[in-house]
């Protein structure tokens, strides 16, 4: 999994990628004996209740997409330190601000529309056509104006 980083590119923080995976995935196959059986943290985490895992899964991934997309290992220890301690920057009204309140939002949206094939499909059940098209343009207007600034994918970067 370390070569993973060396795919990737020629800088430290790609590197500490790949051995952060590599160390991620050694730990959850390390086997420990409690009591007669042995369990693997990965058998554990798979029946930890669902929210659990997603929230296992997600920090990790986080945490090592930091070290993919920092410029050095100061700054991705840096914006780590800065996550874990809560404090915010001074900027970040002007960065994040309200916005943050949009994702519990779109957390429910998606949670009652997860199995649902179409799920714009029901809104003519309790919409009328004007309430519906407002609706759609304000969602595209939203992910307009809201999706942040526009970057070289990453791989033309170097």
């Amino acid at each position: 999994m370390g070569l993973i980083g060396l795919w990737h590119g020629a800088n430290w923080t790609f590197i500490v990628f790949g051995v952060f995976q590599a160390v991620m995935i050694s730990i959850e196959r390390i086997t420990i004996k409690i009591g007669k059986r042995k369990i693997s943290l990965i058998a554990y985490i798979t029946n930890v209740p669902r929210a659990l895992m997603l929230w296992y899964s997600f920090t990790l991934v986080t945490i090592s997409c930091i070290f993919f997309r920092s410029d050095t290992i100061e700054t991705s220890f840096l914006i780590l330190t800065r996550i874990f301690s809560f404090r915010p920057s001074d900027n970040f009204s002007l960065v994040i601000g309200w916005k943050v309140l949009v994702i519990p939002l779109l957390v429910i949206v998606e949670a009652i529309t997860r199995n649902k094939a179409y799920p714009l499909i029901d809104l003519e059940k309790y919409l009328s056509r004007p309430l519906r098209w407002i609706l759609y343009y304000s969602i595209i207007l939203i992910l307009i104006r809201y999706t942040g600034p526009k970057e070289q994918f990453i791989y033309f970067q170097f």
